[in-house]
């Protein structure tokens, strides 16, 4: 009889922990986890601000950022703290050739440069390295555009985990030297975003850590693959591009390169593409008419996003009546910008021909005031129209208290040591005679002299 009522004692424990395992699993602890995927397509990318604003509106917290190039940009920025309004305005007003191409004029150029520079009118440089040519990485270093995000993100440290931002934040990239997609998840988030955007030929690559990066478009410019990784309930995809259109035949090796590198993009965007779930929102805006570089036009493509975001606003809706709320979500914010911080020390890294005393010599105004972005941004600046250098950055490294020191980490110009500068000329006078002109300058910057 005892051991009946036993037997009968520990069926009922047994009926009750199975009904409770099973209500547990019936009352989810946590809401679905949304991943927004910012696509990469340059200007274009102002339409990503149409769904962010959406999600704001109707309350909806953002478990996740994903980005690639342009995605990377207005995702990095947004999770960092920054407002859509104020990432419309501020990098809807770049001058793209100023400081999306580096272009210099020769008022901002350090006088011995401006010197060489009217010597040498025609700006193409080389170098001589290992006995052979050598040449720029991009048409573009990158630099300028890399002092505004670090400038932009000042709030953010200078080695971070993405997860503790505002929201949660990816970076996507591609590794050089075998093509492999990266996914920064934490370091230097102004390098993290630049390297993901070093769309190849355009922009310089990127070294970080001993690795070299390129734009992450080329293996994941729609990386809803890696938003699933991320564990990914409900993905929010902003995608940018079209259906392909039948190409032209070849006109030139120009046009054959540019053609290869489309295909490329848009393979690996229809397998991400294909990835995406009933549940997932596909946002596609026509922005056949913009182009790469169209900044100034933000306002319109961001007009168009807003109506890609109407036509599905059914699934927008749906997904506000399941997780979203009245009252603006609260994240966290990181409060570094609130810090005081002191310069101590400069320290350099990277260099290799410019010594570090130079470099020291060029940020020793900061030294023993406290940080001003503006005034970094300025010698910074001033250091790569040095023309020594194709990146230069920094990073704050604590002392103790509020005194840091400020490590200043450059690339130097990858064809150097030895610069090679050309000039051409010509003219026509009155009796039909035609003169031209050939020359060319060589300076090598650790000594500081040059000569024709």
């Amino acid at each position: 009889m005892i051991g009946m009522n036993a037997r009968f004692y520990w069926l009922w424990a047994l009926l009750f922990a199975v009904g409770g395992l099973s209500a547990q699993a019936q009352t989810p602890s946590t809401s679905p986890r949304v991943v927004v995927v910012l696509a990469g397509g340059g200007a274009k990318g102002f339409a990503h601000l149409a769904v962010l604003r959406r999600l704001e509106k109707d309350g909806v917290r953002i478990s996740r950022i994903v980005g690639t190039s342009m995605g990377a940009v207005i995702g990095g920025l947004y999770a960092s703290g920054m407002s859509t309004d104020d990432i419309e305005r501020v990098i809807g007003n770049l001058d793209p050739g100023k400081v999306a191409l580096d272009q210099l004029d020769r008022l901002e150029l350090p006088q011995r440069t401006r010197a060489y520079q009217q010597q040498y009118p025609i700006d193409f440089e080389f170098g001589i390295q290992n006995g052979g040519l050598s040449f720029a990485r991009g048409v573009s270093d990158g630099q300028r555009f890399l002092a505004l995000l670090q400038q932009l993100t000042a709030n953010v440290p200078s080695n971070v985990r993405f997860d503790d931002l505002k929201i949660p934040f990816r970076a996507v990239a591609t590794r050089y030297r075998d093509g492999e997609p990266t996914v920064f998840d934490h370091g230097s988030l102004h390098l993290a975003i630049r390297a993901s955007m070093a769309a190849p030929a355009v922009f310089a690559p990127v070294e970080i850590d001993g690795e070299t990066y390129v734009d992450g478009g080329l293996v994941a410019n729609l990386p809803v693959e890696i938003a699933l990784k991320e564990g990914a309930e409900v993905v929010i995809a902003s995608f940018l591009g079209q259906d392909a259109d039948e190409a032209t035949g070849p006109s030139n090796a120009l046009t054959v390169a540019n053609r290869m590198l489309d295909i490329l993009i848009r393979q690996n965007e229809k397998r991400n593409l294909a990835l995406l779930r009933p549940q997932d929102i596909l946002v596609q805006p026509a922005l056949t008419q913009f182009g790469f570089a169209d900044f100034g036009k933000a306002a319109q493509i961001t007009a168009l996003g807003e109506e890609a975001v109407q036509k599905v606003n059914p699934q927008f809706a749906q997904l506000a009546s399941q997780l979203g709320s009245d009252k603006p979500v609260a994240y966290s914010k990181l409060a570094y910008d609130q810090r005081e911080v002191t310069v101590g020390e400069i320290r350099v890294k990277g260099n290799k021909e410019v010594p570090a005393s130079y470099i020291q010599a060029a940020m020793s105004p900061l030294l023993g005031k406290d940080l001003s972005s503006n005034e970094v941004e300025k010698l910074v600046d001033q250091l790569y129209t040095s023309g020594h250098f194709e990146r230069v950055n920094y990073a704050l490294e604590q002392i103790k208290g509020g005194h840091y020191a400020m490590v200043v980490d450059v690339n130097e110009k990858p064809y150097g040591p030895h610069f090679v500068k050309t000039s051409f000329g010509f003219s026509t006078e009155l009796g039909g005679v035609t003169q031209f002109s050939l020359g060319a300058g060589y300076r090598r910057p650790r000594i500081g002299i040059s000569t024709t």
